[in-house]
């Protein structure tokens, strides 16, 4: 088996659930995240005269939105990265079991009462932490058994794949596995101007060590061509196969 065979490895940076509808549902924003959240948001944004909405709110050590926009809506939960802080880690939202059964607890409350999907779409940026660069690329190679990887002498690998396969969940559904594979370095930089006026330079200094991770960006959707809306019966069971496509792909790397 390629990878690990540990999902505790992978820590969530992002969390996404999006759904497309042939019209826009954006007033019925604040009703949909009651129902779900259980509260009213902390702050609310609206755009196009009110086509368009934005909620969110602190959810966890990060944030929780929905985005309204035309006919697509997105939950998504993110982590948040504090700049008046020291970077003595990377920031995550937690594992990623503990963040997906949080997230789900939520996004699957809002399927229930959701309008007319014609797509339907999970997501999420995760992050596996290493030492270094080498231990980065090398933790790589273990799940991308199809690619050859120099540890040593590699740098800016980006690879990425989409492997398709068929809904058990809906016939004659194609579901798209789109999977994005790099290391992470994160270092925290400080800017200061230096030189004399008026010639003034902006310099940027290293204030903490460099932080690395093998990052995996998930994207699980339904292909984009069909043009009735999915059974609305079905959605929850499609949402599970989403989600277990992703896992399959942070526990056993590139496979068919």
């Amino acid at each position: 088996m390629a990878g690990q065979d540990n999902i505790g490895a992978w820590h969530v940076q992002q969390m996404r659930l999006t759904a497309f509808t042939p019209v826009s549902q954006a007033d019925r924003a604040d009703s949909w995240w009651i129902s779900a959240v259980g509260e009213p948001a902390e702050t609310k944004t609206v755009r196009t005269k009110g086509a368009a909405q934005t909620l969110d709110g602190q959810w966890g050590k990060g944030r929780l939105v929905l985005n309204i926009d035309l006919g697509r809506t997105d939950w998504v939960a993110a982590a948040v990265t504090k700049v008046d802080e020291d970077l003595s880690e990377i920031p995550t939202l937690g594992a990623i079991d503990t963040v997906l059964d949080a997230f789900s607890s939520v996004t699957t409350k809002w399927l229930s009462d959701a309008p007319g999907i014609t797509r339907l779409a999970w997501g999420a940026i995760l992050v596996n932490i290493v030492e270094n660069r080498v231990d980065g690329y090398k933790t790589l190679q273990k799940y991308l058994p199809s690619l050859k990887v120099d540890p040593d002498g590699s740098s800016d690998l980006l690879y990425q794949i989409n492997r398709s396969r068929s809904s058990k969940v809906i016939e004659e559904l194609n579901i798209n596995r789109l999977q994005k594979w790099s290391v992470l370095a994160l270092s925290q930089f400080n800017m200061q101007s230096v030189g004399a006026v008026p010639v003034v330079r902006e310099a940027r200094v290293q204030v903490s060590p460099a932080l690395f991770a093998c990052r995996l960006e998930l994207d699980m959707n339904s292909q984009a061509d069909r043009p009735d809306p999915l059974p609305a019966t079905k959605l929850l069971g499609l949402y599970s196969e989403l989600v277990a496509l992703g896992k399959e792909i942070s526990l056993k790397g590139d496979v068919a």
